[in-house]
């Protein structure tokens, strides 16, 4: 792996070269590494409640995200030969995150960001970090095991996820009688499960999984058990910034072919409370780091 690693940065680091160049020559929406470079500062957009990948509390961040982010920074650092680089957080939520990059606030976003068709629109994303699945979460006692029972159910989605999107579609086209009630964070979400306000919540199997642990009695609840898609999920950065989205791919590439991220990964999806192996698909992107769209599995809906 070191091997292949080694051949693909020297290829790599051409693009980087005709990225920065390119970038430079472009409007006003690539101007990012300059940015940085008079202010001396990165801003990251980060969600406060999507452990393992991203939380911040009391001006601290932290996550599987925010470490990879970190080391995006330090390649930034480098590559602009600054002596120091401030990173300054900036919270977001699901709904408002892809303004928020698109309009500059933040400089990339790290969470849970999947790279899908219909937001390739307004930002870009990186090489993909992870890969999930939309799935849903009720308690052992409903029984509830696969998404056509859903009908007739109250089912929490967050606003600004690919699962709202998704069950939005299912509702309108087979599932009719299903309820859909919207909430700003997962947090939220899960009161409302346990309070048996909503029979059931859909989202991102690995966020279920994490919110399932944070419950006080985890073994009350399962999560179904066929994922309704497969999504990639990224960095994201603004569109038309090819010289910022080189640096951010070149620090996950390095990650990943010196072999780093196994570390970085186990760190979070090896726990007491987590035992997430990587899958085939991510470690086939951790060998050749891939940019693919979500996307639904058998149901010909758009992501």
């Amino acid at each position: 792996m070191a091997q292949y690693g080694l051949k693909w940065q020297k290829t790599f680091s051409w693009a980087v070269v005709l990225a920065v160049a390119c970038g430079l020559q472009s409007g006003a929406h690539a101007q990012t590494l300059e940015k940085i470079s008079k202010s001396k500062v990165l801003n990251i957009g980060v969600r406060e409640d999507n452990l393992p990948f991203a939380g911040y509390s009391q001006g601290v961040a932290s996550g599987y995200s925010i470490d990879l982010c970190q080391k995006v920074a330090e390649q930034i650092r480098k590559e602009l030969k600054l002596s120091e680089l401030r990173v300054q957080y900036v919270v977001v939520t699901a709904a408002d995150r892809l303004a928020k990059v698109r309009d500059g606030v933040a400089d990339i976003e790290c969470g849970t960001t999947v790279n899908t068709q219909t937001r390739a629109k307004d930002v870009d994303f990186s090489y993909a970090h992870f890969i999930a699945g939309t799935r849903f979460m009720s308690k052992q006692s409903a029984g509830l095991s696969d998404y056509t029972q859903l009908n007739s159910q109250a089912v929490g989605i967050v606003k600004g996820t690919t699962a709202e999107k998704l069950f939005n579609q299912l509702r309108d086209d087979t599932l009719k009688s299903m309820k859909l009630v919207v909430f700003s964070k997962n947090q939220d979400a899960m009161k409302a499960l346990e309070a048996g306000t909503v029979a059931a919540v859909a989202q991102l199997d690995i966020l279920l999984e994490g919110m399932r642990q944070s419950s006080a009695q985890p073994g009350q609840y399962a999560i179904s058990t066929k994922p309704l898609s497969i999504e990639p999920m990224t960095l994201m950065v603004r569109k038309e910034d090819p010289a910022f989205k080189a640096v951010v791919d070149k620090t996950l590439a390095n990650l990943y072919a010196s072999g780093e991220i196994s570390s970085i990964y186990e760190r979070w999806f090896k726990t007491s409370k987590l035992n997430t192996p990587v899958s085939l698909m991510l470690a086939d992107c951790f060998r050749r780091p891939c940019n693919s769209r979500a996307t639904a599995l058998g149901l010909g809906y758009m992501l």
